[in-house]
């Protein structure tokens, strides 16, 4: 069996299989050190996705709920690294339900890019300060733009990572 990674398109000859999650394949390039999903899921981004998630172990999960819990154990010294800089933009691609920005300081001009309509709905209902985005224009003169940019989680729901 051969496949092709997609973060750097090297060939795999007999990849190694690492783990099963959620019934599917995860391996690894041996070229760039990648994990990614042996067939690729179209992501969903549906209401169910974030209230009603079902883990592998059967648990059902409510994501709206997990605030505090994503706050501390993911994004905490993300959190702290930002809110010491002089404060500026920030951005936050793949923003979710905007936890990580609703804990970034006052002083920050906040903008969130987030493809899920019930995740948008759900940062402007609770985020007020939180700037919803559709796009930006990589190709701006204005190449400074922003003074924090935020890809968390992101990069695995991408269908070709490498554009």
């Amino acid at each position: 069996m051969e496949i092709i990674c997609p973060c750097c398109e090297n060939s795999i000859k007999n990849p190694k299989h690492l783990f099963d999650y959620s019934k599917t394949k995860y391996l690894i390039c041996y070229e760039c050190g990648s994990y990614f999903q042996e067939k690729m899921k179209s992501p969903s981004y549906e209401e169910s996705n974030w209230t009603s998630i079902i883990d592998p172990d059967g648990k059902i999960r409510d994501m709206t709920k997990e605030r505090e819990f994503k706050l501390k154990n993911w994004y905490g010294e993300a959190i702290n690294f930002v809110n010491n800089l002089k404060p500026g933009k920030i951005l936050d691609i793949g923003a979710g339900l905007g936890f990580f920005l609703s804990d970034i300081s006052d002083k920050w001009e906040k903008s969130a890019i987030e493809p899920s309509s019930f995740a948008q709905n759900y940062i402007t209902k609770n985020y007020s300060d939180v700037n919803i985005i559709n796009e930006i224009n990589l190709n701006s003169k204005n190449k400074n733009y922003y003074d924090v940019i935020m890809f968390y989680h992101v990069i695995e729901h991408l269908e070709n990572p490498i554009e």
